[in-house]
């Protein structure tokens, strides 16, 4: 039978964990230490990146001004303004050069219930809102068009501004409308 004899104290095993303790805490805080490291060096690349975009920028920039220069421009706010105007207008004949009626006209025909009569068409090119307006037989068939609107993706933000029966139709209980939505093309190039 052999003897067993722990001589090692109390005290002596509670430094050794401490001793432990702090030699996993001191690896990790040396851990930390190098992926700070890496990320300061990469906030670092970043703004060397930042700085040199800007300075290609400002060297395109100061191209255009001196090609202003030469044609005897001189480059203001006003100017400035001026072109920003121009380019929101050609912008505006581009989308409406492209949009497509027939597309748009379907997907409406699509929606509009048998007993609905659509007579004003009203699109705002700048905004992408388009007002409708017409008559439908009864209040059950304009909550119809509302509905079926509404169901269709390409339909966006539908609102009924205004309804009213109208005294003069022929029909009992029709009712004069105008609906506001914004119409998303199906096949739009975001």
């Amino acid at each position: 039978m052999k003897i067993r004899l722990n001589l090692a104290l109390r005290e002596y095993r509670r430094r050794r964990w401490i001793k432990l303790a702090l030699n996993l805490a001191s690896l990790l805080l040396l851990v930390l230490l190098v992926r700070e490291g890496m990320h300061y060096k990469d906030l670092k690349q970043e703004e060397a990146d930042f700085r040199l975009r800007i300075d290609r920028v400002r060297h395109q920039q100061d191209l255009i001004r001196a090609g202003l220069r030469a044609l005897g421009k001189e480059p203001t706010e006003e100017s400035f303004k001026s072109l920003r105007k121009e380019v929101a207008f050609a912008n505006d004949l581009i989308f409406r050069k492209t949009f497509s009626w027939t597309e748009f006209l379907s997907d409406l025909e699509a929606r509009v219930p048998p007993d609905v009569a659509i007579s004003r068409i009203q699109p705002s090119f700048a905004t992408g809102m388009v007002l409708i307006g017409g008559t439908a037989r009864s209040l059950k068939e304009l909550t119809r068009l509302i509905i079926q609107l509404q169901s269709d993706p390409t339909f966006e933000d539908v609102f009924l501004l205004d309804q009213k029966v109208d005294p003069n139709s022929p029909v009992k209980d029709a009712v004069e409308f105008s609906i506001q939505f914004r119409y998303r093309e199906r096949y739009a190039k975001s």
